[in-house]
């Protein structure tokens, strides 16, 4: 569905302490995990809202698998986001391309969040 490197995933990288994983989006004090950036960041509620908007008009609100989306749990979300096959091309083409979307919107917001940063710092 294509890439956002977390700070979770910098961090183990980097081999940084944990506290280097922190959401910088959010300042929530938790790790900024691909979890975390899809379900729950508070900095990207609007974008997630998108995102979950996007889908339910493009898999039909009345179509099986959008009310089994909706109704799972946070970690069957992830799995179909990050490109878990469904039974029907279609809707696999249309989560593939709504997720993608929001990832683009994600960096957008993660770079001028770190601009600003920057920034701030100076």
């Amino acid at each position: 569905a294509g890439t956002c490197e977390t700070e979770e995933h910098r961090a183990e990288i980097c081999n940084l302490p944990p506290s280097f994983s922190v959401c910088p989006l959010c300042n929530a004090e938790v790790v900024q995990s691909v979890n975390h950036l899809i379900h729950h960041c508070t900095h990207l509620n609007a974008e997630r809202n998108k995102l979950l908007s996007c889908m339910r008009s493009a898999l039909g609100p009345a179509s099986s698998f959008c009310s089994s989306f909706f109704d799972a749990p946070d970690s069957f979300k992830t799995k179909v986001l990050l490109g878990g096959p469904s039974d029907d091309p279609n809707v696999d083409r249309c989560v593939d391309m709504a997720f993608r979307k929001f990832l683009l919107r994600v960096e957008v917001l993660r770079r001028q969040n770190f601009a600003a940063n920057v920034i701030a710092s100076q």
